[in-house]
């Protein structure tokens, strides 16, 4: 299921040269997800960047694939910035969210940050699941 993101790629460059349509946000957000799910977290990235510069609003799914993306990439830093422009403009980050956020620090030994995370998630009114 994973090793196949490339399919998901595939599709979303397709998209237009076939229907004469743009992808929308959607699109993107599932070809991120089967990117992050294929472990090729440099691929979410840049998808990310991709959307916004054709004008589109990431969705939740985008946002928390590029956190799972940074966690990936041992990059707990800007998993944390990614989260924090969640804070700023949306959307609101999920559990799933705050999961990969604390995993990522987690992965890179940020004990401290991981408990700052597991604390915001809570002043956001969410609860940790046994996963997180």
């Amino acid at each position: 299921r994973g090793a196949q993101w490339w399919r998901a790629l595939d599709m979303l460059q397709s998209f237009s040269s076939v229907s004469g349509a743009r992808p929308d946000v959607i699109s993107y957000s599932t070809a991120m997800a089967a990117c992050n799910r294929g472990e090729a977290w440099e691929r979410v990235l840049s998808l990310l960047q991709e959307m916004r510069s054709v004008g589109l609003t990431p969705t939740i799914v985008a946002m928390n694939a590029a956190v799972g993306a940074w966690r990936a990439g041992r990059g707990w830093q800007e998993a944390l910035l990614v989260l924090g422009d969640m804070w700023e403009a949306g959307p609101s980050p999920n559990a799933v969210t705050f999961e990969e956020a604390v995993h990522a620090c987690a992965s890179c030994e940020q004990w401290a940050m991981a408990l700052q995370v597991l604390e915001e998630m809570g002043h956001d009114g969410l609860t940790p699941t046994a996963r997180t």
